[in-house]
């Protein structure tokens, strides 16, 4: 190896000098900074500015001189180049193992391949480039090695070495002696950590590229395979000696560098991300929402559009929406009858259900409030574990975090208790664990004492709490908490319990006993186990009934004759809390009690302060009388009555009266189709459609990082730009909520918790739609008694990564609605300006509901309280939230149908919302509040159809393909699925191939535009394809697997589900896109195996799907069903989660043949005209239906041939696979292309097959045949038929349903295109008269026998054509 030194060094410098090593920067080379340009690290806007920059719409350097570059294309490219490097440099270990190992070649098509994209994106040409792509590319391992280095002292030897080092140093005599050799020793010690992080820094980021300086590198010139791969490794290590030669000086430079590579890329990154947003916001947002909200006539305009429903109602004369909640269905008058079945039958379809605003905004924050303190101690206790593992691993020497925890953790958890039940001081704990230990006990503290005082006077727990409420902490068990705990009968600890019910000697027992046909002591036995099992059972029973101390309560009184009060639990016997499975471990126990006072207290005051409301909106009362008066039909009004859930308490609303539905609906805590997901048998199968749906959504990198990246438009749909609110915080937040449990100090992560804890309370975080829906449906099904299946639920809802998983998922929605409520609360403060009585305005005409001053404690609210109900209003009604889907929609989740159905609902109910927010603040007195509402209606435009049309317009110009020939090749080329959605072409077409983007799944209000995109298309491919009037009206309001409207908005409720999707395609053995599973040749074995294997395949998580396709894309090979992908699409797709898809016209092509091959095949399908005692009209009017189906079908083809040539296939091409398939002839492909139809042929011979069998039968019979010749075989009308047909234009409608009836059955297509054709007039010929059906007349009108004509034909064509008509009839 080399030597560092000095000449050494002096000949680089000046080697670098001559031969220029940054020579490609000019010499008075200048950065110029465009602001367009710094758009491209804008979230919202840098897609488009890079793929207009891409497609050559923009070009931001065009207008620069020769020694000039853009600053921010320059920090672009050193971002791109330099994460390229890092990447390509780790994935070398692996390509290089392989390629040694199996002598293949992927290390030098990674070269290949990393150097092709270099060369397109990165390869910066100034000095600021080239440092930004070395901090890129070399920042994180460089942290990383120097974070573990750091760490080394930690390391007993190490650490002994050091003492030893400065223990020397200090017996040193001399200040001057001491001090130089403490700082040689100091210098030493960094020099050293420097050298062996930079070395393996240097080893795990350079990519074969880079040249060496100080050491020699093995020449790879010429290699590949193994060789190639020996030598890249062995360069690895060349790089890190280098790097240890570097490495070592580094120290000498101060802290300067050190600072730099740490935070000279994050806080300039994170200013450039902003610039974007703020530039939209300043340039465009701000001024024109000013201008309209000083605009006089405008907020009149929103007011009379906002007061148009309550005017119509008044026309109508029916009462207040308010009021018909207070109807009955056995009401006498009948219009109250209908309004109220009417109300009941739409509730299900409002987020609040049955109950008015008020009402529901009280069962919201007392289920709020419970999921914030759950959510609290949870946190804190996963950071107490996690200081607690890693102080006692730091000081045990315990690595192996899979086993159980290490004794001496056990021991400070065991000292947390005694500390939380007041046994010990805090001091008894590390210094390191004592603020969170003390924070716990302040949470238990806090909710123990509002329990204490809402608990009834007399109660015996409330006297044992005001005695010592510090003490009080709860046992667990099992038993309650895991639906799976089962008693293993040949325990000790159950054969303890048995011997101790033995020893009871319970008269009832011995009775018992006694009655048995066995010897007294088995029978004694028997007994006593069977009374153990009842113990168990009841308390699996009813401990979610009930507050599990009631349920022990009743165990002891009546199992164990106990007379004594239980509070925790402690007080059962040792083998009886053995046998129930008590749990001895400071998380079980506190969430235990923490879990069961809080949500008692909530349920109390949430139904205290309800019933509260209730009364002041004179829905419930105080006496029986004043509520039979209120409402027309007394017999339905009852008291409240007991409460489930409240446990030791008692809530004032039980005294209350009101009418029986009312009552049902505000005390039934369960969810629609709960029983339905605990049966047995549907629950496992709902096991594996959240299993499918999980790992297609929460297992998929590619979907997260969509489920990130487009949940910006919900706030896009606001228009929140500008500086509220920082998106960075935003992040930060998430990122230390699920990553950093544990790690930062205790003010910190206190900070941390109380956003957290302040989020959720207002729910304004926890509400990602997918995450919360996937949980809701595993907690329901196990509320059912559970079996072995269930292991699935438990491993999905319980296991480590997969619960991280979720949280990252519902993390990409917590940054945007985070960033929204801290936007909203900023725009509050200044609309109100710290006056309350604007917010309650607010309240009232903004958000339609009445400020609550409130708290569910009683507590009066203030100003603070006011702005944060009012932000969480806002982001809760317009960005999704699981938490106000509606009934209907929550039950579909149960069914066998949808996938992830709460997210199209609640896109449905936020944009209705978030329309009407906009109105209400534009039609306010407010201008600030005006200005938010056009902020408001530009975000809907943006995100409703803007968006899509700006990207649409750059990349159309880009590529050339205009929108008009993509909507010919969704509905003629591409596939079903694609028929009405947003696509983008993001290439040119060469060679019979571009890429395509579907926009549609990127953006999430697709939901709401893509309806109103089918009506358009359905139009649009009316009159490229004309059909009957009746069947495009069908096709409108169809709701099954069709395309119009109401099917594409009913079908993210009515789709089959991913799973039974799966097990339908593996049963029929064919995919959706008619791919075949197995052959019908299969055995039977060959066919179970291929469709369980389709299945799994169906169901694989997502991460899997994504691996394999970048697998493909990477060794450059097709997929086994002749998919194409290229790696860097896959890997922008992880990126940013918008996936390009190579369309291959060729390929298409073959299959658009093999479906005009199969016409002849496949078109009489199902058709009668073979059939037997069929009339001849019947048999005719068979074949003419025949045609229609093969008509449409070559207008398809023809229309999709015709697109493919658009977009740059030709025919030649065609003709070429034409002529290599053999079973096309040129005179049908020939009229195909050009446009006109060629007819099915009937079959002769199995006409002729069919009259020879009903010959045969009568000869048989000795009877006459049933049917002539001809009319079994009417040869002559097909004839006719098939010649009227043949070289018809597949541009029109088919013949037979042309009409020429006064009255167009086509309302869609023009009067006179109906009538008569452009150059030639001719109708369908009509069948002898004396043989016409009433069928085969029915679109004919009645002709005169003056003129020979119809009364149409003789208004509506001129004297040639109607010279023409008569000569067609002659």
């Amino acid at each position: 190896m080399a030597t560092l030194t000095e000449q050494k060094l002096q000949e680089v410098i000046e080697q670098a000098m001559n031969k220029k090593t940054l020579d490609k920067e000019p010499e008075n080379l200048d950065l110029v900074s465009n602001p367009l340009s710094w758009m491209r690290f804008d979230p919202f806007l840098g897609p488009m500015i890079m793929g207009a920059e891409k497609a050559d719409v923009i070009d931001v350097e065009q207008d620069l001189l020769p020694n000039q570059r853009d600053a921010a294309l320059e920090i672009q490219k050193g971002i791109l180049g330099g994460g390229t490097k890092l990447v390509k440099s780790v994935a070398e270990f692996v390509t290089s193992g392989i390629d040694a190992t199996l002598d293949t070649n992927l290390t030098s098509n990674l070269d290949r391949v990393t150097r092709d994209f270099l060369k397109e994106h990165g390869d910066p040409d100034t000095f600021v480039g080239d440092i930004t792509e070395v901090i890129t590319q070399y920042g994180a391992p460089g942290t990383l090695a120097f974070k573990l280095i750091g760490n080394a002292n930690k390391i007993k030897k190490v650490k002994n070495l050091k003492q030893y080092l400065d223990k020397t140093i200090g017996k040193i005599k001399g200040k001057k002696t001491k001090a130089l050799a403490a700082g040689a020793t100091s210098i030493a010690t960094r020099a050293g950590q420097s050298a062996l992080a930079l070395s393996i820094a240097d080893a795990i980021a350079s990519d074969s590229d880079r040249e060496i300086t100080f050491v020699d590198k093995v020449d790879e010139e010429g290699l590949e395979g193994r060789d190639l791969a020996v030598a890249r490794l062995a360069n690895k290590i060349k790089y890190g000696q280098e790097g240890a030669l570097v490495g070592g000086a580094i120290p000498l430079l101060g802290k300067g560098l050190s600072l730099g590579v740490r935070y000279g890329l994050l806080k300039p990154g994170a200013k450039v991300v902003g610039i974007g947003a703020k530039v939209a916001n300043a340039t465009v947002i701000n001024p024109l929402s000013s201008l309209a909200a000083r605009t006089p006539f405008l907020p009149a305009a929103a007011k009379a559009v906002t007061a148009a429903p309550g005017k119509l109602r008044e026309i109508s004369g029916l009462p207040p929406l308010a009021e018909w909640k207070t109807f009955s269905v056995e009401s006498t008058r009948g219009i109250e009858r209908i309004l109220k079945r009417f109300d009941n039958a739409a509730s299900y379809f409002k987020s609040t259900f049955k109950n008015t605003p008020e009402a529901a905004d009280v069962l919201f924050r007392g289920e709020r409030r419970l999921r914030s303190s759950a959510r609290e101690i949870e946190k804190l206790l996963d950071s107490f574990q996690k200081r607690s593992y890693n102080l006692a691993k730091a000081n045990e020497k315990m690595y192996n975090a899979g086993k159980n925890s290490p004794a001496l953790q056990d021991k400070y958890l065991d000292d947390t208790i005694d500390y939380l039940q007041g046994n010990a001081t805090l001091k008894i704990l590390p210094k390191e664990l004592q603020p969170t230990a003390k924070q716990i006990d302040e949470v238990l503290t806090k909710a123990k004492k509002e329990y204490q005082v809402l608990l009834p006077k007399g109660n015996e727990l409330k006297k044992a709490l005001e005695d010592n409420l510090r003490g009080y902490l709860r046992k667990s068990f099992k038993v309650f908490t895991n639906p799976n705990f089962q008693v293993d009968k040949k325990t000790e600890a159950y054969a303890n319990a048995v011997k101790f019910i033995e020893k009871l000697k319970s008269p009832r027992n011995e009775l018992a006993a006694k009655k048995m046909s066995l010897p007294i002591a088995e029978a004694r036995k028997k007994v006593a186990e069977q009374q153990i099992d009842s113990i168990i059972t009841y308390a699996k029973n009813n401990g979610r009934k009930m507050d599990p101390v009631q349920a022990l309560q009743n165990i002891a009184t009546k199992q164990l004759n106990m007379d004594k009060f239980l509070k925790t639990g402690e007080e059962l016997p040792d083998v009886i809390r053995q046998v129930l499975g008590e749990e001895k471990n400071l998380r079980s126990q506190v969430l235990q009690t923490l879990s069961t006072v809080s949500t008692q207290t909530a349920n109390k005051t949430m139904f205290d302060r309800l019933g509260q409301v209730l009364q002041k909106q004179k829905l419930l009362f105080d006496n029986l009388e004043d509520a039979q008066d209120a409402f027309a039909d007394r017999t339905s009004i009852r008291r409240v009555g007991d409460i489930k859930g409240l446990g030791f308490l008692k809530s004032d609303m039980s005294k209350l009266y009101g009418p029986n539905d009312l009552i049902n609906t505000i005390t039934n805590l369960k969810g629609p189709l709960d029983t339905l997901a605990a049966m047995p048998g549907y629950k496992n199968f709902l096991q594996f459609k959240v299993a499918a749906q999980y790992g297609k959504t929460v297992l998929s990198p590619a979907t997260q990082t969509r489920n990130f990246s487009s949940a910006s438009f919900f706030v896009i749909n606001r228009g929140l730009l500008g500086g509220r609110a920082s998106v960075t915080d935003s992040i930060k937040m998430v990122v230390d909520d699920i990553f950093n449990a544990g790690k930062a100090g205790p003010e910190a992560e206190r900070r941390i918790l109380d956003d957290i804890k302040e989020g959720i309370k207002y729910g304004a975080l926890d509400e990602n739609i997918v995450a919360a829906e996937l949980g809701a449906v595993l907690r329901a099904i196990r509320k059912g008694n559970l079996s072995d299946t269930d292991s699935l639920t438990a491993f999905l809802e319980k296991r480590g990564l997969l619960r991280t998983a979720s949280r990252i998922y519902a993390g990409g929605d917590n940054v945007w609605k985070w960033y929204a409520y801290n936007w909203y609360k900023s725009f509050l403060n200044d609309y109100a300006k710290k006056d309350i009585g604007k917010m309650k305005d607010w309240f009232r005409n903004v958000a339609g509901q009445e400020f609550d001053p409130k708290t569910l404690l009683g507590k009066t609210k203030g100003y603070e309280e006011a702005i944060k109900e009012g932000a969480a209003w806002y982001v809760k009604n317009t960005m999704p939230t699981y938490s106000l889907v509606p009934r209907a929609i929550q039950a579909i989740r149960s069914l066998p149908v949808g996938n992830f159905v709460s997210f199209p609902a609640e896109m449905i109910r936020t944009t209705a919302n978030t329309l009407r927010t906009n109105l209400r603040e534009i039609a306010s007195d407010d201008v600030i509040l005006r200005e938010m509402g056009y902020r408001g209606l530009m975000g809907q435009f943006i995100t409703l159809g803007g968006a899509s049309m700006a990207v649409k317009e750059l990349y159309g110009q880009a590529t050339g393909i205009t929108q008009d020939v993509l909507e010919k090749y969704k509905a003629f080329v591409g596939p079903d699925f694609q028929r009405n959605s947003d696509i983008i072409a993001i290439t040119k077409p060469q060679n019979g191939k571009f890429k395509i983007v579907d926009l549609s799944t990127f953006f999430p209000y697709d939901v709401i535009t893509r309806p109103i995109e089918s009506a358009f298309n359905l139009i649009k491919r009316n009159k490229l394809t004309p059909r009957r009037a009746d069947e495009l009206a069908f096709d409108f309001v169809f709701p099954f697997g069709g395309e119009g409207p109401m099917a594409e908005l009913l079908r993210p409720f009515l789709d089959r589900a991913i799973f039974l999707e799966g097990i339908q395609e593996a049963a029929s053995g064919e995919t959706k896109e008619g791919s075949k599973i197995y052959s019908d040749l299969d055995d039977t074995g060959t066919k179970i195996l291929k469709g369980m294997k389709h299945l799994f395949k169906s169901m694989e998580p997502g991460a899997v799907t994504t691996g394999r396709q970048a697998y493909y894309g990477f060794r450059q090979r097709l997929s086994p069903t002749g998919a194409e992908y290229e790696l860097q699409d896959v890997l922008f797709g992880l990126a940013s989660g918008v996936k390009p898809q190579v369309v291959d016209l060729n390929r298409t092509m073959e299959f658009t043949l093999g479906d005009l091959t199969k016409i002849r095949t496949t078109a009489d399908d199902a058709s009668k005209i073979y059939k037997f005692n069929e009339t001849p009209q019947e048999i005719e009017q068979s074949y003419i239906d025949i045609q229609r189906n093969a008509f449409r079908e070559q207008a398809r083809i023809y229309k999709a041939l015709q697109t493919m040539q658009e977009l740059g296939l030709s025919r030649a091409d065609i003709m070429k696979e034409v002529k290599s398939r053999k079973t096309i002839s040129s005179k049908t492909i020939n009229a195909i292309l050009n446009g006109r139809f060629i007819p099915v042929n009937y079959s002769d011979s199995r006409f002729k097959e069919k009259v020879e069998k009903i010959r045969k039968s009568a000869r048989s019979k000795g009877i006459s045949p049933s049917q002539g010749y001809l009319d079994a075989y009417p040869k002559p009308q097909l004839d006719r038929v098939k010649g009227f047909l043949n070289n018809k234009s597949l541009n029109e409608i088919f013949p037979y349903d042309v009409t020429t009836d006064p009255e167009p059955r086509n309302i869609l297509v023009p009067r006179q295109k109906q009538s008569s054709l452009p150059t030639e007039i001719q109708t369908p010929p009509l069948p002898r008269t004396p043989e016409v059906s009433q069928t085969s007349v029915r679109n004919v009108a009645q002709i005169n026998p003056i003129t020979g004509l119809t009364s149409t034909e003789t208004a509506l064509l001129s004297p040639d054509e109607q010279a023409i008509r008569l000569r067609q009839r002659t």
